[in-house]
C-alpha cells in the first residue's frame, strides 16, 4: 500500500502569484536556501515582479525586483569548484545570475 502524503511542515505566504521555486541544501554546514520567483508580468496591476530568496529561515527574505519582466524560473546551485552559490533566474529574453550569501555571512 503506498504511503500516504503528510500535510505540508511549514507554509511560507508569498504575496504575489509564484511561476517558480528552487530549493539548496548542504549537507556539510546545513545551509538551506529556498527562491521563488513570480509577479503580476507586465500588467499594471500593482503586484510587483520579484525573487524572493530565504537563507537558513531567516524572518527576512532577501528580495530582487525584477522591474517590469517577471521571471519565470530561479534555480539556486553551488559551483562545484568556488563553492560560491549562485541563484539564475529566467527574466523575460535574460538568464540572469545573482551572487547569494553563504553560510555564516547569513542568519
Amino acid at each position: 500500500m503506498p504511503q500516504r502524503l503528510r500535510p505540508p511542515c511549514r507554509v511560507d505566504t508569498i504575496t504575489f502569484p509564484v511561476f517558480g521555486s528552487s530549493w539548496w541544501g548542504s549537507h556539510e554546514d546545513g545551509t538551506s536556501i529556498v527562491a521563488f520567483c513570480g509577479g503580476g508580468g507586465s500588467a499594471k496591476t500593482g503586484v510587483h515582479n520579484k525573487i524572493l530568496v530565504r537563507i537558513n529561515n531567516s524572518s527576512t527574505p532577501l528580495e530582487i525586483s525584477t522591474e517590469f519582466e517577471v521571471c519565470i524560473a530561479v534555480q539556486v546551485y553551488q559551483n562545484p569548484l568556488t563553492k560560491r552559490i549562485y541563484l539564475m533566474g529566467a527574466v523575460g529574453h535574460k538568464i540572469c545570475r545573482y551572487d547569494l550569501p553563504h553560510g555564516d555571512t547569513q542568519q
